[in-house]
C-alpha cells in the first residue's frame, strides 16, 4: 500500500513539471506613469504638453494621470511644456529610471500665483479751446489722474502725439497749435504692464473781429439791398437815414441812432429791426444780421 501511494505522487509531480512549457515570456519593456497637481490662482485650463527625451508624448490635464508605456528599460528625461507663465513646476525636465514589467510614477507639481492685471489708462475727457491771445497755440492741462490699476500701483504716465513723447506725469500742461491733435496716454504699472487711452485736443482760432469795410458797407450796396444805398445815401437819406458811409450810420437819422456800440440787442437802435422787419429777402439775410450783430457788440469800429 505504502508502495502505491509514493509512485502515484510522483506521477502527479512529472505532470506538475511538464505544465512550465506555457509560461508566459519575461518583460522587455516599462512604462512611466506622470501625474500632475496643479493649485493656485489663473490657472490655465489647456493643460500641458509631455516630453520624453525631448519628443512630443502627448497632452496632461493640469489634474491629471497619463501613462507612457512600452519604453525599453533604461533612464528618460520626462518635462511639461506649455506651462503658463504666472506658473512654475520643479524639477522640470526630470529623469526617470524604467525597469522591464514595471510602472515608474513620477509627479509634477505646479504652483499658479494670481496673473498681474494691467492699468487702466483715463487721459480724460476730449478738450477744445480758444487761441485767446491769437498766437497760434494755447496751453492745454492733460489729466490722467482717472487712470487705476487693480492690483497694483501705476509708476508712470507718458503722453505722446504721433509715437513722440511730448510730456509726462499724471498731470502736464502743454502747448498745443491751432487744430486738432489726438494724444496717447500710457501708464505702466509697477510690474512693467501697461494701458493706453486716447484724448482728442482742438485748438480753435481766435474769432476775427467783424470787418466794417468788408463785411458790413458791402452788403447795404450789393445784392439783394442794392436799393439801401439808392434810398439812404449821400446825406439826404430817407428819414434821414444814410448807410453809404461809416460816419452816415453811425450818426442815425430823424427817429434816433441806428445802432448803438457794444449794445446789439437795444431796442432804441433802428437798423438791426427795421433789416429784420422790411428788408429782409436773400438767402444770407438771417446771416448777415448775425454778422452785424457780432460788429455791434465788438463795438461798431471802422475797421
Amino acid at each position: 500500500m505504502k508502495f502505491r501511494i509514493s509512485f502515484a505522487f510522483v506521477a502527479l509531480a512529472l505532470v506538475a513539471a511538464g505544465c512550465g512549457d506555457d509560461d508566459p515570456a519575461p518583460a522587455t519593456t516599462g512604462s512611466i506613469g506622470v501625474t500632475t497637481v496643479t493649485t493656485g490662482d489663473d490657472i490655465d485650463a489647456d493643460g500641458y504638453t509631455l516630453s520624453v527625451d525631448g519628443n512630443n508624448a502627448g497632452a496632461i490635464g493640469v489634474n491629471a494621470v497619463v501613462v507612457i508605456p512600452d519604453l525599453a528599460p533604461g533612464t528618460y528625461s520626462v518635462g511639461l511644456s506649455g506651462v503658463a507663465a504666472n506658473c512654475a513646476v520643479q524639477s522640470n525636465p526630470r529623469d526617470v529610471d524604467v525597469t522591464a514589467g514595471l510602472t515608474e510614477n513620477t509627479q509634477f507639481d505646479v504652483a499658479c500665483a494670481l496673473l498681474n492685471q494691467p492699468p487702466v489708462a483715463d487721459a480724460g475727457p476730449d478738450q477744445t479751446v480758444t487761441d485767446a491771445d491769437d498766437s497760434g497755440s494755447e496751453d492745454v492741462t492733460l489729466d490722467g489722474s482717472a487712470s487705476t490699476d487693480a492690483d497694483g500701483t501705476i509708476v508712470s504716465w507718458s503722453w505722446a502725439v504721433d509715437g513722440t513723447e511730448i510730456a509726462t506725469g499724471e498731470m502736464a500742461t502743454v502747448s498745443f497749435d491751432v487744430g486738432v491733435a489726438t494724444v496717447v496716454l500710457t501708464v505702466t504699472d509697477d510690474e512693467g504692464a501697461t494701458g493706453t487711452d486716447n484724448v482728442t485736443i482742438t485748438v480753435e482760432a481766435a474769432p476775427q473781429p467783424v470787418s466794417f469795410a468788408t463785411e458790413i458797407l458791402p452788403y447795404f450796396a450789393g445784392a439783394p439791398l442794392a436799393n439801401c444805398v439808392q434810398c439812404h445815401s449821400g446825406g439826404t437819406g430817407s428819414g434821414g437815414v444814410n448807410l453809404d458811409t461809416y460816419a452816415n450810420i453811425m450818426a442815425g437819422g430823424d427817429n434816433g441812432p441806428l445802432v448803438v456800440a457794444g449794445e446789439p440787442d437795444n431796442a432804441t437802435a433802428l437798423l438791426v429791426p427795421q433789416l429784420e422787419a422790411t428788408h429782409f429777402d436773400g438767402p444770407d439775410d438771417a446771416g448777415f444780421v448775425n454778422t452785424l450783430k457780432q460788429w455791434i457788440d465788438e463795438g461798431a469800429l471802422d475797421n
